[in-house]
C-alpha cells in the first residue's frame, strides 16, 4: 500500500490493489495503522515507519471474499464501514457472452446453460443461495464434455461433497448426468 501510493503520489495515476479472500486474513494486521486511513482519504497521519503518509484518493482497494465461507460472518465493524458490499452471483448471461463474444467454443451448446442454471437451482432449494457453482467453473477456451467431467469430477463434486458433508441423503441427487445428459460417460 506503501508503494502504490508513492508511485500516486510521483505520477498522478490512479492505482488499484486486489485482495483476494480477504476475509481469511487477520484485517488488523493486514491494514494496520491504515484502516483509519481507508476512511479518511487525503489526510496526512504519522506511521510506524512513514512519517506524514497519505493514503490517496486514486488508490482504488477491491476485496473479494466468499459468502459460503463462515468466516465472513464475523467481519469486522469497523472494516464493513470502510467498504461497498455487493454480490455477484452465478449469472448464465456472463458464461454465454464468454462464449458468444469472448472467441471461445462452448460445444455442448444450450446444455451447458441449462445444466447450469438447473445444478444452482437444485443447489439454491437444498442449501442456500451462499452454495451456488460460479459461472467461471464452466469457462474455457474450449469446453467440450470431456472438460466437463474433467471439472465435475476434480472440481464441482468434491465441492458438493463438501456441501452435503452431513446430508447423506441428497447425495444421489447429485450427478453429472443428471444436469448435463448428454455428458454420459
Amino acid at each position: 500500500i506503501v508503494k502504490l501510493s508513492r508511485a500516486i503520489l510521483d505520477d498522478d495515476l490512479p492505482r488499484v490493489l486486489i485482495i483476494d479472500e480477504v476475509n481469511r486474513a487477520n484485517i488488523a494486521r493486514v491494514f494496520g495503522e491504515l484502516m483509519y486511513l481507508l476512511e479518511y482519504r487525503d489526510t496526512s497521519i504519522d506511521l510506524m515507519l512513514h512519517q506524514g503518509f497519505v493514503l490517496p484518493s486514486k488508490l482504488f482497494i477491491i476485496a473479494t471474499m466468499n459468502t459460503a465461507d463462515k468466516s465472513t460472518r464475523v467481519m469486522d465493524t469497523a472494516l464493513r464501514r470502510r467498504f461497498d458490499f455487493f454480490t455477484l452471483d452465478p449469472d448464465v448471461e456472463i458464461l454465454r457472452s464468454h462464449y458468444s463474444i469472448g472467441g471461445a467454443t462452448n460445444e455442448l451448446g444450450e446444455e451447458l446453460y441449462t445444466g447450469f442454471v438447473a445444478l444452482n437451482e437444485a443447489l439454491s432449494d437444498d442449501l442456500d443461495k451462499h452454495r451456488l457453482v460460479g459461472h467461471s467453473y464452466f469457462m474455457d477456451d474450449e469446453f467440450d464434455s470431456r472438460t466437463l467431467r474433467a471439472r465435475w469430477d476434480r472440481q464441482i463434486s468434491p465441492l458438493l461433497d463438501d456441501y452435503f458433508f452431513e446430508r447423506h441423503a441428497t447425495d444421489n441427487k447429485y450427478s453429472l448426468e443428471r444436469f448435463w445428459p448428454s455428458a454420459k460417460a
